[in-house]
């Protein structure tokens, strides 16, 4: 009787939960497809990454027929950053189901990790094809035509994304502002406008929808609008794009704000020095300045790089009649009508 209470209280102790019998289990069976299973499938709800992939890896030695824990085993592969085995194990999976839509998207997502975008627009199709409709995969697939530049698939699957659908209010304001640079693209810019203001209501820091709002408005004329936009947009970008640092400076030229104006176009051409509309732009600021030393070297500048820029013979026509070279600035004028007769100054 004694004895038999000590087992019974052993097999207690042994199987007070499923994964101490599971791993009970392994200590009899180390190579047990159901035991490493189990330990996998708990160890990977409870967050445990690293003792999952080591249970997943060891089903796969036993079990090659089950698609699951080949599925599970990559996911943990793409979130750890292994992209080239989370590729080759959602590949595997695809083998045995060419229909497990949630294996396309993830590879989808690996593919855009190992930037092979090509890839990733055929990965995130297929999910869209076996399983439509489904927000998160429009998206995800919307974001790649974008990125391929097909902006009528762009238009035509984010379109298809409704505000009561289930993304989180970053995905929603991302989406939006994805097509609204499609419908940009596409010339639709009332939509598109109405777009990235949604964006922007959604995340006023959104990067992208500022920066083409900002170009909408640039555009337009509404240089106090583009201003705004263009400003908080370069707030949150890691490397700022010289186009929008040379419109804001001809916005601050056109405001008389011309030492900012030098400052944003400075920027610019450190970024791209053999940009002729850099050079005259700040060239024009400096002249505002009555820096004309520094105005002269940036309009010769200018001149060198792009000869049909009319503004520069216009203001070196200028500096020259100051000094009282009267026919030289008259060739100087004469240049600047010849490139563009409706010149306003010249």
């Amino acid at each position: 009787a004694v004895t038999s209470c000590y087992f019974a209280q052993k097999q207690v102790k042994i199987w007070q939960n499923d994964q101490v019998l599971w791993q009970y289990a392994l200590k009899v069976n180390p190579n047990s497809s159901i035991a490493n299973r189990l330990l996998a499938d708990a160890s990977r709800l409870a967050g445990d990454n690293d003792k999952a992939k080591v249970y997943y890896e060891k089903v796969l030695e036993t079990n090659q027929s089950d698609p699951e824990p080949r599925f599970h085993l990559a996911n943990i592969y793409l979130d750890e950053s292994e992209f080239a085995k989370a590729k080759s194990t959602f590949l595997q999976v695809l083998k045995m189901d060419p229909d497990f839509h949630k294996v396309h998207f993830r590879l989808g997502k690996t593919y855009l990790a190992l930037k092979e975008n090509d890839n990733a627009l055929k990965a995130f199709e297929k999910a869209v094809a076996s399983n439509p409709p489904n927000p998160i995969y429009n998206y995800f697939l919307g974001r790649a035509y974008v990125q391929m530049e097909s902006y009528s698939k762009a238009e035509e699957v984010l379109k298809q994304i409704s505000t009561g659908d289930k993304l989180t209010k970053a995905e929603q304001a991302d989406a939006h502002a994805l097509l609204g640079l499609a419908q940009f693209h596409l010339k639709k810019t009332e939509p598109a406008q109405e777009n990235l203001e949604k964006a922007v209501s959604l995340n006023s820091q959104h990067v992208l929808a500022n920066q083409v709002l900002g170009e909408i408005f640039y555009t337009d004329g509404q240089y106090p609008k583009a201003e705004a936009y263009y400003e908080t947009a370069i707030e949150k970008m890691s490397e700022v794009e010289p186009k929008i640092l040379s419109h804001l400076g001809h916005i601050y030229i056109e405001g008389g704000k011309y030492k900012e104006a030098a400052a944003r176009l400075k920027e610019a051409i450190a970024i791209e020095p053999g940009n002729a509309m850099h050079h005259n732009y700040l060239g024009i600021a400096y002249f505002n300045l009555r820096q004309f030393k520094s105005a002269d070297e940036e309009f010769d500048q200018a001149m060198t790089l792009d000869d049909k820029l009319a503004d520069p013979y216009y203001y070196k026509g200028d500096m020259a009649r100051w000094r009282g070279k009267r026919d030289v600035a008259n060739s100087y004028y004469y240049r600047a009508l010849k490139i563009d007769r409706g010149h306003a100054m010249a």
